[in-house]
């Protein structure tokens, strides 16, 4: 009589294929999170790259990709908010630093100021307790 051999379970499904996946997919899969896009349509893109012609279910990418997909978008937001503060600090880009200040220090424009458009106006900074007076400069009311 032959014995049995008890062979050890993957966890996989009976015929189902080990997939691999290449740096460029993981470099795809972080662009695509980062850009916006939706699973299905990064699904959809690695299943076109597929040589083998295996579709990619969601539960695969989140099975293969799932540092890519929660950490692209955090990524993306670190680096454009990296940028908007070099350009705005470093190059003193003055679209980026209301921008900035609007979103990060809680500015808010007034119906008057709505009004003046880009023109420089007066405002009052609050720093470490103490109120301080800001006028714009002579040049910049010139160009304007």
């Amino acid at each position: 009589m032959t014995e049995k051999v008890k062979r050890k379970s993957t966890g996989r499904p009976k015929g189902s294929v080990t997939l691999h996946f290449s740096e460029k997919d993981r470099r795809m899969v972080k662009a695509c999170k980062a850009a916006g896009l939706t699973i299905k349509e990064i699904c959809d893109i690695l299943s076109a790259d597929r040589t083998d012609g295996t579709r990619i279910s969601s539960e695969t990418l989140y099975r293969y990709f799932d540092t890519e997909l929660k950490t692209a978008a955090p990524m993306a937001n670190s680096n454009v908010a990296q940028a908007l503060y070099k350009s705005a600090v470093g190059r003193g880009n003055v679209a980026a630093q209301k921008y900035w200040l609007q979103c990060r220090a809680g500015w808010k424009q007034d119906e008057e100021q709505k009004a003046q458009g880009d023109r420089p106006v007066s405002f009052t900074l609050n720093i470490n307790g103490k109120l301080q007076d800001v006028e714009p400069d002579a040049a910049e009311t010139e160009e304007t």
